[in-house]
């Protein structure tokens, strides 16, 4: 009886969003979290780019969104090129006052504020029902420019290229992110970083249902640019073919079985062509989360996020057909 008590409780935020609730039950932590947006970056970029190129390395210790972003290139091992970088300012410095604030990058930041309420509360009543009632969701998106990520997120915050203003489903999977961190960090105590076929495999449960998640949002945020320019939209493109995702879930299921045998740095490379660039782990982690979500039910899929990664494959594996499931060896 206990068990049964735990789970209603638990997904009692979700039950009555299905029932067009706003607040089930008088409380549901989830749809309380604060998300706002913050264009400080923009801002000095475009209004102030002679004090950035005064003391570049400043710059980017003290701005939040430049800050993250040197720690996401270093944790994906990608070069990050300051030079480059520091002559896109210049040409920035260049321009007159007045261009700069009419330049379509900044006015597309300040253009954010606009809908910045509105869009919070649909993405948080949307994301709250992929999740335990008790996650938090509470984050800034920090929208900046010059940066090579197309959005990311790192301790607790977003980065968003504005390149992607216009993207919304975008900011819908990243804020997910939040909320799944919140909860998976809270319940799962097994230290996966060390071990690279499980980090692959946790991979592919955090892309995969933040995925499903924008995914399933579609109708309230059809913001997904084109599949040339955005990654969501090519992630949605592939999720719509059955081939697609075939051929995607036997590479992957390979790359798990060839791990132990491969070096670190060969795992990591691999991994990464495998998983993002060729976008894996978002949508063969997307179907795993749909047939689970369909077959099993909602409340399970949930459950997976407390349970960590293995919780996640056993779940689907427990759906899928014969010729779909991941079997590990």
């Amino acid at each position: 009886m206990a068990k049964v008590i735990f789970i209603m409780a638990a997904f009692s935020c979700l039950s009555g969003l299905i029932q067009g609730q706003d607040k089930p039950g008088g409380s549901c932590p989830c749809l309380e979290s604060s998300v706002r947006f913050d264009i400080s970056s923009m801002e000095k970029v475009y209004l102030h780019p002679e004090k950035i190129l005064a003391d570049p390395e400043k710059f980017w210790q003290d701005d939040d969104a430049y800050r993250l972003t040197q720690i996401w290139h270093k944790e994906v091992y990608l070069e990050l090129d300051k030079e480059n970088w520091i002559k896109e300012i210049e040409k920035i410095s260049g321009l007159s006052q007045s261009e700069r604030e009419n330049h379509p990058e900044y006015r597309a930041a300040k253009n954010l504020a606009k809908i910045e309420k509105q869009f919070v509360s649909k993405a948080v009543s949307h994301l709250c029902e992929f999740l335990p009632d008790e996650a938090d969701l509470s984050t800034t998106l920090l929208f900046t420019t010059k940066i090579m990520a197309a959005g990311f997120q790192r301790e607790g915050n977003i980065v968003i290229n504005i390149l992607n203003h216009d993207v919304l489903n975008m900011f819908v999977h990243e804020i997910y992110h939040v909320g799944f961190a919140h909860i998976y960090k809270k319940y799962v105590t097994e230290e996966l970083e060390t071990d690279p076929l499980k980090l692959m495999h946790l991979q592919t449960q955090i892309e995969g249902m933040a995925t499903y998640a924008g995914y399933k949002g579609l109708d309230e945020f059809p913001e997904i640019g084109n599949k040339e320019k955005t990654l969501v939209a090519r992630d949605y493109e592939l999720f719509s073919n059955p081939d697609e995702i075939k051929r995607l879930r036997a590479a992957l299921v390979q790359l798990y079985r060839e791990a132990a045998d491969l070096e670190p740095d060969e795992i990591r490379s691999r991994s990464w062509e495998l998983g993002n660039n060729q976008r894996a782990y978002y949508v063969v982690g997307a179907y795993m989360a749909e047939s689970i979500d369909k077959k099993a039910g909602r409340e399970v899929l949930i459950e997976t996020i407390k349970n960590g990664p293995r919780a996640f494959l056993d779940a689907y594996n427990a759906v899928a057909d014969d010729d779909m499931k991941i079997i590990l060896p």
